[in-house]
């Protein structure tokens, strides 16, 4: 995310950050999505030698939630419909499959 607004000047990042979003080409965005698939891939086999890791799992939680937002263009609407345990607004008793 952070090379995606390199460009921008620092008082600008994050005030509008949905709207950069939206004006970033297919191609800047799918390089994002694939440097998360990676990080969650690392922190996959972190976790696999150590199941305990919390950093590994931390990893794993940040870059999924990141991925989720970037597929929904950071409307921040979609965590209503993802359960509680997955880092959502959803309740538990109401999970949705």
């Amino acid at each position: 995310m952070a090379q995606v607004y390199a460009k921008y000047p620092d008082a600008t990042v994050g005030n509008n950050m949905v709207a950069s979003w939206a004006r970033k080409s297919p191609e800047e965005k799918a390089k994002v999505e694939e440097h998360l698939d990676k990080e969650i891939a690392v922190a996959q086999d972190v976790l696999k030698a150590n199941p305990e890791d919390k950093e590994a799992k931390h990893m794993v939680f940040i870059a999924s939630t990141l991925k989720k937002l970037c597929k929904n263009n950071f409307d921040y609407n979609f965590l209503e419909t993802v359960p509680e345990e997955e880092g959502g607004l959803l309740p538990r008793s109401k999970k949705t499959s």
